[in-house]
Formats: structure tokens, C-alpha cells, sequence
């Protein structure tokens, strides 16, 4: 991702000492701080579901902060997120007011939501979150020409797998991880429905918005069936067993 290499530029150093507070705002926002949001997103989620499960064994060891923190995370997280949610659809629901009227934009915005453009978004949030983050820490952006024409080719379970797990799934596994952990310890429905929200579109969404996924019931479960022997095979080839391809991923 290009903007991840252009945060560290001598080009926005001298960009944030010369443009006016007004323009630099502006310019922030449409570019390094539209991806550095959505990294500060992904890092509260991780941290909000990693204090939910700390939290919880510290009511056990009787820290004296761990009720108080548990009435700050319950009554506010997810208040905040669903904040954030409104926020971002408010440009839309805005435009469509100014152009086609209201009742035009309360049916786009309904349109999606019944789409699932919720879950497509929070996924494409954390993807843009995770290249950002790891350009800043190693480089190597460039250019992936993907042509002009759409993407409607069916992509099979284990390519999916390979391509999103790093990225999305592991995550995704990791806050419901913490949520177990922290299931001692009620943090009201609002903190739940958000953190389940997030979960679900980082582990599902790939296969949810694969193209063509629900046409045959029995090419989804030979695609199961298929990710389970990748990943039992044994072998040094990435595409043929999962132990090949998580030891290629630790390589930096």
C-alpha cells in the first residue's frame, strides 16, 4: 500500500510544517489519516477484547481498577462504535438527501444494510488497516495491476484461506478467543453485538462475498472437504499443506 511508504516521506513532513491548519486537516484526512484511522480501529477492537478477558481474571485476583474499568469498557465502547458506524454512513445519507431527496436516502441506506455493505466495509477496514500497518513496518508496496474488468471468477475455500488469514481470520479468532475468556464478566449487549460484528466480518466475509459461493451447496462442502486435507497433508509445498504455507508466513 503506497500510503503506508508516503507517511514516512520527507513529502508530508514538509506538507504538515507549510499548509495552513485548515488545508492540512483536509489533506490528513483524505489520505494518511483515512488509513490511520482505520489501523486506530483495529488496534481498539484487539484491545478492547484483550482487556475484556484481563479484566475479567483480574475481578478473580482482586485488582482494586478491574470493576471501575469494567463500567467504563461496558458503558462506553460500544456506544462509541456504533458512533463511529453512524458516522461513516452519514456522507451518504447526506448526498443522496441533497440530490435525490429524502426518502431516496433513507432507501440507499437501506439498501446497504440489507446488502451487508456493513460487513463488507468492516472487512475492507481491517485489510487496508493491516497493509498500511505492515508497509510502515517493512516496505515493499507496489503495484498490482488488476485489469479493468470485475472480479466474478469463484475463488475455492483453501485460496481464500491463504490469502486472509494473516490478515483477517487470525484476528478475528483472537477476539473471540479473549471474549471466552472474558465470559465471566457481563459487559452489556452493546459491547457483544460489536465485538460479534467484528468477528463475523473478519473470519466470514471472504467466503460470505466470494462470487457465486451459494449457486451449489455441494461445491462449498467439497471445498470444506478440501481445506481439511490441505490442512492435514504433510509436504513443502505451500498450496498442498497448511504446515508448508504457515512456516512460509514466518518468514518476514
Amino acid at each position: 500500500m503506497g500510503n503506508g511508504e508516503q507517511a514516512i516521506t520527507r513529502q508530508w513532513a514538509r506538507l504538515g510544517l507549510q499548509l495552513p491548519l485548515h488545508r492540512l486537516c483536509g489533506v490528513f484526512y483524505t489520505h494518511v489519516g483515512f488509513y490511520l484511522n482505520q489501523v486506530l480501529m483495529t488496534s481498539a477492537l484487539q484491545t478492547f477484547a484483550f482487556m475484556c478477558a484481563f479484566f475479567a481474571l483480574g475481578q478473580r485476583l482482586d485488582l482494586g481498577f478491574a470493576d471501575g474499568a469494567v463500567g467504563v469498557s461496558a458503558s462506553y465502547f460500544g456506544l462509541l462504535y456504533l458512533v463511529f458506524v453512524t458516522a461513516s454512513m452519514i456522507p451518504l445519507l447526506l448526498e443522496t438527501w441533497v440530490e435525490e431527496g429524502l426518502r431516496a436516502a433513507f432507501g440507499s441506506v437501506a439498501n446497504s444494510l440489507l446488502s451487508l455493505s456493513p460487513v463488507f466495509a468492516a472487512f475492507q477496514s481491517k485489510m487496508m488497516a493491516f497493509y498500511f500497518e505492515a508497509t510502515v513496518h517493512y516496505g515493499g508496496a507496489q503495484y498490482i495491476p488488476t485489469g479493468r474488468g470485475l472480479a466474478t471468477a469463484r475463488e475455492p475455500f483453501v485460496k481464500l484461506f491463504q490469502t486472509f488469514a494473516a490478515s483477517h481470520m487470525q484476528d478475528g479468532m483472537e477476539l473471540a478467543a479473549f471474549l471466552c475468556f472474558g465470559a465471566a464478566v457481563s459487559y452489556q449487549w452493546p459491547f457483544y453485538l460489536c465485538m460479534s460484528f467484528s468477528i463475523y466480518s473478519w473470519t466470514l466475509a471472504p467466503f460470505l462475498f466470494n462470487p457465486r459461493q451459494f449457486d451449489c451447496p455441494q461445491q462449498a462442502w467439497r471445498d470444506l472437504g478440501d481445506w481439511a486435507a490441505w490442512m492435514c497433508a504433510p509436504g513443502l509445498d505451500p498450496g498442498e499443506a497448511w504446515v508448508a504455507w504457515a512456516d512460509r508466513q514466518q518468514q518476514v
